[in-house]
């Protein structure tokens, strides 16, 4: 829920308005768990905005609340010129010391009044034992703040989960200072550490290699996107973690410019324990070509099991680096990353040639693939949808579908149901569960549906569905059963008849069979269904499949 959006102006009768919101809040109402607290720029008229009363309400309210899971105060630039906003703030903060139940808190865009915020918030922070999350992006943190922060998060009785300090002009002395803290108490480290957007630097990932290589620090996940670290900032994280007893979860360094020779540096530690690489690595925005392919993909082809994410999004490298990467592990397609991002790498048809025979590889572990510059449209749809055809692994196609024409979407639909044949059916893709980075507005309804039948883990079942949707929903054709032998077409029936124990919507104790109750977009059937069709049509079905000169009998069907 988001404050700044409840106006009781009375213009719209599903907008609550701000006494609304508050009597919610107040009766500690479950319906709320989220809320967002907005105090505007200061060119907004304050006297559009909640009074002092109705601040006061807001902060016992939220002090109290216990089915709030979730409270983010923003504050925009300049509004601290206002003293009215100043005492609000401080007075919020100062209430909600006593809620021990939030689990996440944002507090972003504070400025000048970090300190102080940090002194009220000091006995939410160390006795909130509910609380899982603080992320204080968007303030301006000096080695004071940080000293004050760290020094009551360290305090706690069980350590955070996460702690977000992106965009906070956090150089060498505020990391210096949050280092020293949290080697005094290791345990207290939290398990996600992210320092995006600041200004730590080669010397910095000094301390944070300390850190590291601590045994009694527990870090999982580590961001440090854009923080100007070069060639020895990248060699002291890569030493540390070569070290440790097991591999981090995941490592964010984009957008610090690495060149081929930075992450040559990097990857070059891990070239005989490549079993320490983070098990999810991101590099994108760098600067990386062909050499830095051929070394990355050497080191990671090295390892006993796939990376676990790889994201290679806003690089140099072009189809040259591409195709260096794939042959690469052309010999060892079990050891493709499971997701990879190649996106804004100017990707076009060629790039996805090159990766296209890849992924029709049977032992390709590829799950998630990203490349949303690049258009469906009549050029690549074919090779989508060859890439695709065999596949039992990929999971998720991040690729454009803006504007795609019916043609197109009519090849993705037959590529996820193919109803020419019940066999055709069966070996149609039931894996894809997502395909394009959104929604279009000329999506066919049944591509949506069929990725919705594929979440179903039980792709026997899913294969199932689709038959019985495909091929005897609308209509009993005869023709298809043609030539089909009686063993085989005891087969398909049987088939058809173990849907109902797959799936709860085939389990209903009524039937009406001129009109059966509709199922994504079809009726619904299960063994009952199916056994009415078989007998009224025994016939007629037998005439196509029975031998010349040979009795009916029940056992052929």
């Amino acid at each position: 829920m988001d404050l700044s959006r409840y106006e009781d102006d009375g213009s719209r009768d599903d907008v609550l308005s701000i006494s609304e919101v508050l009597g919610l809040l107040e009766d500690d109402h479950p319906s709320i768990e989220h809320i967002v607290v907005d105090i505007p720029e200061y060119t907004v008229p304050r006297d559009a905005l909640l009074g002092k009363d109705e601040f006061e309400r807001l902060g016992r309210a939220l002090a109290k609340n216990t089915n709030l899971s979730t409270v983010c105060l923003r504050c925009a630039e300049g509004y601290y010129d206002i003293e009215f906003d100043r005492l609000f703030v401080l007075r919020l903060l100062q209430l909600m010391n006593k809620n021990r139940h939030i689990c996440h808190f944002e507090l972003h865009g504070l400025e000048e009044l970090v300190d102080e915020a940090f002194y009220i918030l000091d006995p939410f922070l160390k006795y909130n034992d509910n609380l899982l999350s603080f992320d204080g992006s968007s303030n301006d943190i000096s080695a004071t703040d940080m000293n004050i922060l760290l020094f009551s998060l360290t305090r706690r009785k069980s350590p955070l989960r996460t702690l977000l300090l992106d965009h906070c002009g956090i150089g060498l002395e505020e990391l210096i200072e949050m280092i020293k803290l949290l080697k005094e108490r290791p345990e207290m480290t939290p398990k996600n550490i992210s320092l995006a957007f600041n200004n730590i630097g080669d010397k910095g990932c000094f301390y944070i290699s300390e850190m590291l290589i601590d045994p009694n620090i527990h870090v999982e996940k580590l961001k440090l996107t854009s923080n100007s670290i070069g060639k020895q900032g990248l060699q002291f994280i890569a030493a540390a973690l070569s070290v440790r007893s097991s591999p981090l979860e995941r490592l964010d360094i984009g957008s610090n410019f690495m060149t081929d020779e930075d992450l040559e540096a990097f990857m070059g530690i891990f070239s005989t324990t490549p079993a320490l690489i983070p098990k999810k690595l991101s590099f994108n925005h760098n600067r990386i070509g062909v050499d830095g392919m051929t070394v990355l993909s050497i080191v990671l082809a090295s390892r006993h099991t796939p990376l676990e994410m790889l994201h290679l999004d806003r690089n140099n490298f072009g189809l040259d680096g591409l195709r260096v990467f794939l042959e690469v592990f052309s010999a060892k397609p079990n050891l493709m990353p499971k997701i990879l991002n190649l996106s804004e790498n100017n990707f076009d048809v060629e790039w996805y040639i090159a990766l296209s025979e890849m992924m029709q590889n049977e032992h390709c572990s590829l799950e998630e693939l990203h490349i949303y510059d690049l258009r469906l449209d009549e050029d690549t749809v074919s090779h989508v949808v060859a890439s695709l055809k065999n596949n039992k692994r990929l999971t998720n196609l991040d690729i454009s579908i803006k504007n795609t024409s019916n043609s197109v979407w009519d090849q993705i639909s037959q590529l996820l149901c193919d109803t020419t044949s019940i066999a055709a059916t069966y070996a149609s893709n039931h894996t894809l569960l997502k395909f394009g980075e959104s929604e279009s507005e000329n999506e066919p309804f049944e591509v949506g549906t069929y990725l919705t039948m594929n979440e179903n883990p039980n792709k026997l079942s899913v294969a199932r569905v689709k038959v019985i949707n495909s091929h005897f929903a609308y209509n009993f054709r005869l023709e298809q059963f043609r030539g089909m032998k009686p063993a085989l077409l005891a087969a398909v029936f049987e088939f058809c008849e173990k849907a109902f124990e797959d799936h709860e919507d085939f389990r209903a104790e009524t039937y009406d069979f001129d009109y059966p109750e509709p199922y994504f977009g079809g009726p619904r059937y299960n063994k009952l269904t199916i056994n009415y069709l078989i007998v009224k049509n025994f016939d007629s079905i037998f005439d196509f499949v029975r031998p010349k000169n040979r009795k009916r009998r029940w056992s052929d069907v």
